[in-house]
């Protein structure tokens, strides 16, 4: 073994082959930063404001009930597109290549059809984005329920032992 291996945060961006470049060169040890970090929490614990609003937040699922929505609609409107497609393609299946109009009614619904194909990928992206908030918002939701958690079971241990304290 070649020593102890020690864990430190730093600016990720400090190598400037990743993109940004970051000036910032200190290098921070984990034990005083976690230290630092459990201050944080334990102090917030103190903040009936703080726990309040955190409840509030978690409480108000309207982003995601909104994203939902959002979702379902878009999905809604691809389907139908997806349905003006198919009758699309029919009906150039249909066209009759001896009829004197054929080239005319041939080329109008092929530009119908490729205006449907860019409006579908526009409702793919549009998905994408919308469940990639969706998975953003869960996530950020997940980690407030668990400083909720956090922060109850703080000042549970706090009041625990500050009744333990009484005569």
């Amino acid at each position: 073994m070649r020593g102890k291996t020690t864990w430190a945060y730093y600016c990720p961006h400090i190598a400037k082959s990743r993109g940004a470049s970051c000036t910032f060169k200190s290098q921070y040890p984990q034990e005083c930063v976690d230290a630092e970090v459990v201050q944080l929490v334990s102090l917030a614990s103190l903040s009936d404001a703080f726990v309040d609003a955190l409840h509030r937040r978690i409480d108000d699922a309207t982003d995601i009930e909104q994203l939902k929505e959002d979702i379902e609609r878009i999905e809604g409107e691809k389907a139908a597109n997806d349905k003006r497609m198919c009758m699309l393609m029919t009906q150039i299946d249909s066209l009759d290549p001896t009829d004197r109009s054929y080239e005319r009614k041939f080329n109008d619904l092929q530009r119908r059809l490729d205006d449907l194909y860019d409006r579908d990928a526009g409702f793919s992206e549009a998905l994408d984005e919308m469940q990639a908030k969706m998975t953003t918002a869960e996530k950020r939701m997940d980690g407030e329920r668990r400083l909720l958690e956090e922060l109850d079971r703080i000042q549970a241990s706090r009041h625990a032992s500050t009744s333990s304290m009484s005569p």
